[in-house]
């Protein structure tokens, strides 16, 4: 693993490049995106995330290191940031764990971009779907809204969404998210082409394919594991 001077490193640095893919409906919706179809996103792609957070050597790196003293400034009391007895020495006080869940309505939910690592994201986003290529963007300058709910189906969710969440007891445990908020989203790219699946098949099918690069903001010790510091 390439090592860095974190006193030299200019950011925002690209840590981390991985693919997610979803398959299946996606609704068209006017200017209001389905919560239902928010939550067949994250269902499908939480264990994607959940197996990337297995298989990284990275990000096993970051969880061992993630660590923010209780009193560090950029945090306020209701974030609620539980704190841990480290055995370590040199962490003798209790710290704060970066890379914990997050509650909302009773389930927990674990994002990968989050403010805590000082982490924001650039998507690379094919877009397959019924119909001809292209015609993204429609009558009137509006982005086709399905991109939309997509991105919002990359977050953790409102507490006014979690009662489309359909039966809780399905869902993963903790649920495994790409993003804390998709103000996370630096940038994205899109890429239109048309899905071939059956003659007369569901229009609302998508296959989606999303590249994923994830970047530091902001270099700390907290951090470091992702640029092999």
């Amino acid at each position: 693993m390439q090592h860095f001077d974190l006193a030299s490193v200019a950011t925002p640095v690209s840590v981390m490049k991985f693919t997610l893919t979803y398959d299946g409906e996606l609704r068209a919706s006017g200017n209001k995106p389905k919560p239902e179809d928010k939550w067949a996103i994250r269902r499908q792609l939480a264990p994607q995330l959940a197996e990337l957070w297995q298989v990284s050597p990275i990000l096993r790196a970051l969880k061992q290191q993630a660590w923010a003293p209780p009193d560090d400034s950029r945090y306020t009391p209701q974030e609620q940031y539980h704190t841990v007895q480290l055995t370590s020495a040199i962490y003798s006080a209790n710290y704060m764990d970066l890379c914990r869940s997050l509650n909302i309505s009773g389930i927990d939910f674990v994002p990968l971009v989050r403010t805590s690592l000082a982490l924001v994201c650039d998507l690379d986003i094919l877009f397959l779907r019924k119909g001809e290529p292209g015609s993204l963007i429609q009558r009137g300058g509006d982005v086709d809204n399905r991109i939309k709910t997509f991105l919002d189906g990359l977050r953790m969710p409102k507490a006014d969404e979690m009662e489309f969440c359909g039966d809780r007891q399905t869902l993963p445990h903790p649920v495994h998210c790409l993003l804390e908020d998709d103000a996370l989203v630096t940038a994205f790219s899109v890429k239109t082409g048309q899905l071939l699946t059956k003659p007369n098949g569901n229009d609302s099918d998508v296959r989606l394919v999303v590249d994923v690069t994830v970047k530091v903001t902001h270099v700390r010790s907290y951090n470091s594991a992702l640029i092999g510091g």
